[in-house]
């Protein structure tokens, strides 16, 4: 119930803007869009508070910096929609939200063309968000906005040019649609009639054009290895799934089951081009429509039928499909599935086609990559051909195709090379390509100076010399690893050994004029194109969509779709019976095993063998294949069952004696009898409840993250007695007691969700600076971005701590800028910053009287002024030099007038040093305490600081986002920089919600002051709360930290009224929780910069708290458990056993002070397995 102060104040604010709109009608055209027009327009219709919007009174002055506009197709929106507005406050909601849909739509249908060669309007981002805005808020708000005519209106802004425009068309259908489920439900009325719902689901193609423009944008930008996809993806994604889900409740409501002499043809070819085919089929008999199912097998040589991993490629109640992105003269495996719609439960797949044969045209096998190619190097028209236009320096292109498994062999055909500076080989996509092959440890190369090279180095002669004229070809066995090379049809032998993982064809040129083209007969390749079924790049739009529904399911509680449900029940017995685990694969991605091993190498799990690549311990096996580990900390590898049976013949795949005993198998539990084999709909009724009990859902959660940390294990490798031993235990949470009954599907839940997020986060993290935003932030709004683009936000209490750390490593790696190639390895990259420091000079600025010195001669200001101009992609580099012992950095640092040498100490130094800074205190001239350095204030709470928020200037906003990026830098490097900021900061940076918890870290008697006032409320004597009230003076005025003032109204002489307690209590708290909000968002965007800004929310705030400042103490276990001996000392030796015992026997300061000393870091980085190990040396005695 709203209080009467807060809808005067929303009435005068609406009365200013309509005057302020009417009296200068000429400065409103001249003004340019802002962002904030969005949060006026809504703060004003919606009856929000005037105090969300700022924390200050909403004077004229306010409005006019707020109030943008007004470019002239939505003057009269925002005219006459303010008008209306003022009746809103009424209650006459229906004609203003009516009004405004229209009036939006015709805004954006402006920039729709009528004939190709219409010239289209352009829109700023500001006004179609604003008409997005509307649009939504129309629909929300009146169930009669969601008609046909509208959802067809809508389907036209498809055929804009401009995407955004388009996103908007299929954001706002997919809220229609979803609507109409609603009302298909029954929860709420129908607005469109059922015929028309089936002829949309029936005969419509709207959903099918936009699943093939989907699968060609997603080949596009997957092809162009970006790290998210677009929002016009994510969002056509997100129209998908509602559409599918519309489709079925049609189906099932036309009773949509085959009749008992239905019979599925096999798919056949409509048209096929080099990468794509037209599948339709055939289901004779059919009486009613029926919902289809079109899956796809990428078939491995080799790999029974039976045991094909197919995916969906089509659903829907057409018969027949457009299917994208395949490999040219390739043969796919089809089948058609008929679902059974009947229920909600669970049901297998109901009539299944003969599966059917299907190849692309012929094509080469694969072709120069445009875009993985260094400078200066130009590509033919097909492709095919590489001509090099620069002059003496290095630059590398790669294939289009990778290669995991097979013989494969192409040529080269050398049509012009002035020199025999020209290297083909191979290589994987990390290796640099402004360096020759074998520049790196990614690549390998063969040069025609008749040279090998790896890792910088030349391995050794080969073969014979090449150049002008001769054919020079490639053999790439994966199953042996081995590369060798041929010259004019004669074989050189084998060149390299050892070869794992993804690798792509190369040329690497020098001499400007060299030209270089792929020979069209000569490709044998038939490994190009495979995709393994547990690969990042397998997840399609159909994962997608049941990755969409089962986040659905998790937030409104609604039933989980066939597919996802299948999914969970498949992981669900898998990990009751201890049947399965997951392995690092070579190929960079995880997958799981089953401890079923192929019967034909007749062998078992965890036995040791004797494999083309060498010996191995055989892990199980997952799609048909079977997977083996070297124990060399390269990751599984496999091979078909035909590779199999044709290397047993060559004398492969026997046991061989192995000295150690590889334990590969989990130890089944069971929980409770016949857990393991409980029926579907036993299962479907325990997830029902578990999806209803949130906070045991969550306690679920906290449990596998500690248990994965004390045990070192991966959260799906953790067995289910390990499990259970740590819920027996007194600190476990007593919501958890009834996880007994529930623990398969509860953790198959949550793997499920964290697997579908680790392979297909690229969907889920589309336009996140725009989906993220908190209460009161004037940069963003809740209306932007859709549902699923948002995912990693609402879900990031559900994603476990490792599937979080190793979505940052990926997107910390692939965001890294490489720092340029020295001659000399041991030579510093031209490109890497050193900056100069004085610490002395630091240490005696801190005594000094003036503020300004202070800061600019302190460590952070020097810092400060060396790299606070640089651009951020320099301090996104992530160099490490030989002698830094993995250490990664991004400057490097000299202590002026100190002989130290930086191999990481005074790197991380330096870090701890500035936090030091930053928190030291001092006594001021009032006797209240102080930071040293202006940035920070001390907090109430003991050992907490807040930012300062008297520093509003630019140029204090500079030196916050200085801040950040260092904040960013420590993240990146993996070194701590403690800050003791309260969890408001934290919350704000990780756009999390704010509560009035919040204000007891910053302010106990703020805090406790507002305790008092609601006690007061549930005082049945108003007149003696309101004496009491009067005694104490309060009035409406804020008391911030640095012990300034804020009035919270124009008017603060009075004191405060018993019924002005709830405004006030608001008003208070959001003002001190964001009293420094706009040096917090400077922090922000500086660490953004350097950090992508996607990857901050996924975390909560004390988990970006932590990884940000280490975790407060050192634990000396871990420590002890990451230390490397020096030859000559055994942990087991007297000493050693004595030293462990002494820092065991530290307190927190000491071993703090003692890590500093040895090691440059006063805390240990937030992990248990450390990449920079301690290490204990042998003393040595100099004579």
């Amino acid at each position: 119930m709203e209080s009467a102060l807060t809808k005067l104040h929303a009435q005068m604010l609406l009365e200013r803007i309509l005057a302020w709109s009417h009296c200068f009608p000429l400065q409103i055209n001249s003004i340019q869009p802002t962002r904030n027009l969005l949060s006026v327009l809504r703060m004003t219709v919606l009856r929000i508070s005037c105090l969300k919007l700022s924390q200050t009174k909403p004077t004229s002055m306010t409005i006019s910096r707020s109030l943008s506009s007004l470019d002239s197709p939505l003057k009269l929106v925002l005219a006459h929609g303010l008008q209306n507005g003022s009746g809103m406050i009424e209650g006459h909601e229906d004609h203003f939200w009516g009004y405004m849909f229209y009036k939006s739509f015709t805004t954006l249908k402006l920039a729709v063309p009528r004939t190709d060669q219409e010239e289209i309007p352009l829109l700023s981002n500001e006004i179609i968000e604003l008409a997005r805005s509307l649009m939504q808020f129309s629909i929300t708000h009146l169930g009669s906005v969601c008609t046909p005519r509208n959802f067809h209106l809508l389907a036209g802004l498809l055929r804009s040019k401009c995407v955004p425009i388009r996103e908007v068309a299929l954001h706002l259908a997919a809220r229609i649609i979803t609507r109409w489920s609603a009302g298909l439900s029954g929860t709420v009325p129908l607005t469109a009639p059922a015929t028309y719902l089936f002829n949309l689901v029936t005969l419509s193609s709207m959903h099918i054009q936009l699943r093939a423009d989907l699968q060609k944008r997603i080949q596009t930008e997957g092809h162009q290895r970006r790290l998210c996809f677009s929002t016009f993806v994510t969002t056509g994604i997100e129209f998908l799934s509602k559409f599918y889900h519309l489709e079925k409740k049609i189906i099932r409501r036309k009773n949509g089951l085959p009749a008992r002499n239905t019979f599925l043809h096999k798919p056949l070819i409509k048209f096929a081009t080099k990468d794509s085919l037209h599948v339709t089929w055939l289901a004779s008999g059919k009486q009613a429509p029926m919902m289809y199912k079109l899956e796809l097998a990428d078939p491995l040589c080799g790999v029974p039928e039976h045991l094909l991993q197919f995916r969906v490629v089509h659903r829907g109640a057409h018969a027949s499909a457009l299917v994208n992105g395949l490999s040219p003269s390739r043969t796919y495996l089809f089948r058609v599935v008929i679902e059974d719609v009947s229920s909600e439960l669970y049901s297998p797949h109901f009539l299944v086609s003969p599966i059917a044969a299907l190849q692309t045209k012929k094509a080469p096998a694969f072709t120069f990559d445009h875009t993985r190619k260094g400078p200066a190097i130009k590509l033919s028209t097909n492709a095919l051909g590489a001509i090099f236009e620069a002059n003496e320096t290095w630059a590398t292109v790669l294939g289009s195709s990778p290669f995991m498994s097979q013989c494969n062999s192409w040529e080269f055909e050398i049509i012009n090379s002035s020199s025999l500076f020209l290297f083909v080989g191979v290589a994987s996509l990390e290796a640099n390509l402004t360096t020759f092959l074998g520049g790196d440890e990614h690549s390998w190369g063969y040069i025609g100076d008749r040279a090998l090279y790896h890792r910088r180095m030349k391995s050794r002669l080969y073969g014979e010399r090449f150049g002008h004229g001769d054919t020079v070809g490639v053999i790439l066995n994966m199953d042996y690893g081995s590369l060798s090379f041929s010259k004019n049809g004669m074989d050189l032998g084998v060149a390299f050994n050892g070869l794992i993982g993804e690798l792509y064809p190369a040329v690497a040129f020098y001499n400007q004029g060299q030209h270089v083209a792929l020979i069209e007969h000569a490709f044998k390749c038939p490994g190009a194109g495979e995709i393994l079924a547990s690969s990042p790049f397998s997840f399609n739009i159909d994962q997608a969509c049941e990755s969409f529904d089962l986040m659905s399911s998790m937030t409104d509680d609604l039933p989980l779709s066939d597919n996802s449900f299948r999914r969970l029940h498949n992981l669900r017995d898998l990990w009751l019976r201890g049947s399965a685990r997951r392995v690092k694969t070579c190929f960079g991605f995880e997958v799981t095993i089953s401890s079923h091993v192929d019967p034909s190498l007749h062998t078992a799990n965890g036995q040791y063998v004797h494999t083309p690549r060498g010996n191995a311990f055989v892990l199980g096996s997952a799609f048909g294949l079977t997977w083996f580990d070297s124990g060399k900390n390269v990751g599984a590898y496999f091979y078909t069952s035909a590779a199999v049976r044709r290397e047993i013949s060559n004398g492969h795949f026997q046991i061989v004696p192995c000295s150690g005993n590889a334990n590969n198998t989990t130890p089944s539990c069971r929980l409770h009898s016949g857990t393991e084999d409980d029926p579907p709909t036993q299962v479907r009724e325990n997830l029902r409840k578990v999806l209803a009990d949130k906070k045991m859902h969550h306690s679920v959660i906290r449990e596998i993250n500690e248990v994965t940390q004390s045990s070192k294990k991966t959260s799906w490798n953790i067995e289910p007695t390990l499990l259970l031993e740590h819920l027996r235990t007194p600190r476990a949470d007593r919501n958890i007691k009834s996880f007994y009954e529930f623990a398969g599907t509860h953790v198959a839940l949550v793997l499920l969700l964290n697997d579908d997020i680790l392979r297909g986060f690229r969907y889920f993290i589309a336009d996140l600076e725009h989906a993220f935003w908190y209460e009161g932030n004037p940069q963003s709004s809740p209306v932007s971005g859709n549902y699923i683009s948002t995912s990693l936000f609402k879900f990031r209490n559900s994603i476990l701590k490792e599937t979080k750390h190793r979505l940052f490593q990926i997107f910390a790696e692939q965001t890294a800028t490489k720092a340029k190639q020295a001659e000399d390895d041991y030579d510093y990259p031209d490109d890497l910053t050193q900056v100069v420091l004085n610490r002395f000079k630091a240490s005696t600025a801190l005594g000094t009287s003036q503020c300004k010195e202070r800061l600019s001669l302190s460590l952070f200001g020097q810092l400060f002024s060396n790299l606070h101009l640089l651009c951020p992609r320099l301090l996104r580099m992530g160099y490490t030099h030989p002698m830094d012992d993995g250490q990664e950095r991004t400057f490097k640092v000299k202590f002026e007038g100190e002989g130290v040498d930086d191999y990481g100490g005074p790197y991380r130094e330096i870090f701890a040093q500035i936090s030091n800074e930053l928190q030291k205190t001092s006594q001021a001239p009032n006797n209240l305490l102080r930071c040293v350095l202006p940035l920070l204030l001390p907090a109430n709470e003991p050992f907490k600081f807040v930012i300062n928020p008297g520093l509003t200037s630019q140029s204090s906003n500079s030196t916050f986002e200085f801040l950040g990026k260092l904040m960013g830098v420590a993240l990146r490097c993996k070194v701590a920089l403690p800050l003791a900021l309260p969890s408001s900061t934290w919350k704000i940076i990780v756009s999390q919600e704010l509560v009035i918890n919040d204000l007891l870290h910053m302010d106990n008697g703020a805090f406790a002051m507002i305790s008092q006032l609601e006690q007061m409320l549930l005082c049945a004597d108003n007149n003696a709360c309101q004496s009491l009230m009067d005694m104490s003076g309060i009035k409406w005025t804020a008391r911030l930290s640095g012990n300034s003032n804020l009035d919270l109204i124009e008017t603060t002489g009075n004191t405060l009224a018993i019924g002005e307690i709830p405004a006030f209590v608001s008003a208070l708290y959001k003002c001190r929780l964001r009293e420094s909000e706009t040096a917090t968002w400077a922090i922000r965007k500086g660490l953004t910069s350097i950090i992508p800004k996607f990857a901050i929310p996924i975390f909560s705030w004390n988990e970006i708290e932590t990884k940000v400042g280490g975790v407060p103490g050192v634990d000396i276990n871990i420590l002890q458990s990451n230390t490397e001996y020096d030859d000559g000392i055994s942990p087991c030796d007297r000493h050693i056993q004595t030293f462990w015992e002494i820092l065991h026997s530290f307190d927190d300061t000491e071993k703090s002070a003692f890590l500093r000393f040895v090691w440059a870091r006063a805390r240990l980085p937030n992990s248990s397995n450390l990449s920079q190990k301690f290490k204990i040396q042998v003393r040595v005695f100099r004579t």
